[in-house]
């Protein structure tokens, strides 16, 4: 995925499909590109630098990356809420969450 390089708002939350999954993330960021079971994408989500100071994310499903989930380089006050990562529907699986960097 792209660098998020502004405050950003992601809330899947608001989304018909996480009331109707029981108010649960719903929607997928996934790192298999190729839907053959390997991560093929480094990083979900990347907020950059200062400007990206401040984002939310909300209420994502985050799947099949092979370094991180969420890359936080040098950005400061975020939040990440409601999200599961690494995790199918069925709450199976694992990778690196998030990482943060200065």
């Amino acid at each position: 995925m792209k660098h998020t390089v502004n405050a950003s708002v992601l809330d899947a939350s608001t989304d018909d499909s996480f009331g109707s999954n029981g108010n649960r993330p719903a929607i997928i960021l996934s790192g298999d590109s190729d839907s053959d079971g390997d991560g093929d994408v480094a990083n979900g989500l990347v907020l950059y630098d200062i400007p990206a100071s401040g984002s939310v994310v909300r209420g994502l499903i985050f799947q099949g990356f092979t370094t991180t989930a969420v890359d936080i380089v040098g950005s400061q006050g975020n939040t990440l809420a409601g999200n599961w990562f690494g995790l199918d529907a069925n709450g199976d699986g694992n990778i690196t969450w998030a990482e943060v960097r200065q």
